[in-house]
Parts: structure tokens; C-alpha cells; sequence
């Protein structure tokens, strides 16, 4: 039986998990699930910090971040 943990962090995730050894594919399909889905996640959402003037000056293209073949 595998038990799945994670630990979130303004900078940082972790995610853990352990098994028997005749778990070890299960485990490695749902770690990896798991990242996909943070990757994911993290490439749909992006906030521009900035005074009302300063964002008004940028360019469509300054606000659009290329994460592997997306671009967010």
C-alpha cells in the first residue's frame, strides 16, 4: 500500500510517497501525474505586480511567458 504526502511552500513542493517494492510502477505513474498536473497549473496563471502606470506601458508581448511549447 503506498501513502502519498506533499508539502507546499511559497517557493518550493514537495511531494512524497513510499511502497513496497512491487509498488514502485504505481507510485512512479501517480508521482508523475502529479507533476504534470502542477506543471500545468503553474503554466496557466501568471500576475504582473506593478503600479497602474507602470502595467498600462507594457506591450501585449511583454506579458506572455513561453513554458516549454505554451505559451502563458
Amino acid at each position: 500500500m503506498a501513502y502519498y504526502h506533499h508539502h507546499l511552500y511559497a517557493d518550493d513542493t514537495q511531494l512524497l510517497d513510499c511502497c513496497h517494492i512491487e509498488h514502485v510502477p504505481v507510485v512512479r505513474s501517480r508521482l508523475t501525474s502529479c507533476v504534470s498536473e502542477v506543471a500545468q497549473r503553474c503554466a496557466s496563471e501568471v500576475i504582473w505586480f506593478g503600479s497602474k502606470a507602470i502595467l498600462v506601458k507594457l506591450k501585449s508581448y511583454d506579458c506572455c511567458l513561453p513554458v516549454g511549447s505554451e505559451t502563458v
